[in-house]
């Protein structure tokens, strides 16, 4: 079991003075707060709306005490009148993805399941959580966190989905429209996604050159040859690239693929992407591309 939600925005002002309590044997390290709630919040019933929301509030015996943020509990979506307000179980927020090392939560919040560790850094501002570790800090250990990192940067399987996916899709879809690797990286690793939410940002990617997005998504696990339901004629992320002119995407995707299925592959009218390349007089992106098959034995159904 996952445990009960809580809806975290945790947003201090580094003028506000440092909290004169924490947990007995987490005495903190400067303005650096150690929080550590247990399972559930107290299971006071909120009247307010989130921006309202005085106090911290956290199950007794954890913390209590006042902050220029709030954690709620997950009744708090219960409220007629406050899940129409914000469209989602999760209030439009992203579930957060635990690691076994500490992760910056997003700036408009995440929500977290119960029996994580949690730590504020007043003077940065900077709200961090973790699976609890029992001492063990993997940042003390660079190689380890390597390659957890990269692992933790990857999607999951639709069976680990939860039922944010909507505010995830606008959310990756957008970074990958700007060109923003890192929030495409951070998403990953913080957030549930799957292949269906991360593929329309790859194809978004792809069409618009940004090249180290779109190596994200692949090491993450997206597949370049997947159709892409949020875009007309079934084409896929190659198709979209092509049809944009973007050389270096379509290199990229090329590269990705194993097998000449992939690469040959069609939209609704039959068009592979040397077929959309050529529709668009683009046939010296079109020779260079299949050129870069030939040594893999890949172009069979080009």
């Amino acid at each position: 079991m996952r445990g009960h939600p809580l809806l975290l925005l945790l947003v201090f002002s580094t003028s506000q003075a440092a909290p004169a309590f924490w947990r007995a044997g987490n005495a903190g390290v400067g303005r650096e707060l150690v929080l550590a709630p247990e399972t559930e919040t107290e299971t006071t019933t909120w009247s307010k709306t989130p921006e309202s929301l005085p106090r911290l509030a956290l199950r007794p015996g954890a913390m209590q005490g006042d902050g220029g943020g709030f954690v709620t509990s997950a009744n708090f979506f219960e409220n007629a009148a406050n899940r129409e307000r914000y469209g989602t179980s999760t209030g439009g927020r992203p579930y957060f993805r635990p690691a076994l090392f500490w992760q910056e939560l997003l700036p408009d919040g995440h929500v977290c399941d119960g029996g994580l560790e949690f730590r504020v850094n007043l003077a940065t501002g900077i709200n961090e959580c973790r699976f609890p570790t029992g001492g063990v800090e993997m940042e003390l250990d660079p190689e380890r966190l390597a390659t957890a990192f990269k692992q933790q940067t990857a999607i999951v399987r639709n069976s680990k989905a939860r039922d944010d996916t909507a505010c995830l899709s606008r959310q990756i879809l957008s970074a990958a429209t700007w060109g923003d690797a890192a929030l495409v990286g951070r998403l990953l690793r913080t957030c549930w996604i799957t292949e269906a939410v991360a593929l329309p940002a790859l194809a978004e990617a792809a069409a618009r050159g940004f090249t180290e997005v779109v190596a994200i998504l692949l090491a993450a696990g997206v597949k370049p040859a997947s159709v892409v339901p949020e875009r007309p004629g079934g084409k896929n992320s190659l198709h979209l690239a092509c049809e944009a002119g973007q050389e270096a995407t379509a290199m990229q995707l090329l590269e990705a693929m194993s097998t000449p299925a992939e690469v040959g592959a069609k939209s609704t009218d039959g068009s592979t992407f040397v077929d959309l390349l050529r529709a668009q007089d683009m046939g010296g992106i079109a020779r260079r591309l299949t050129a870069s098959l030939a040594g893999r034995q890949l172009d069979a159904a080009l």
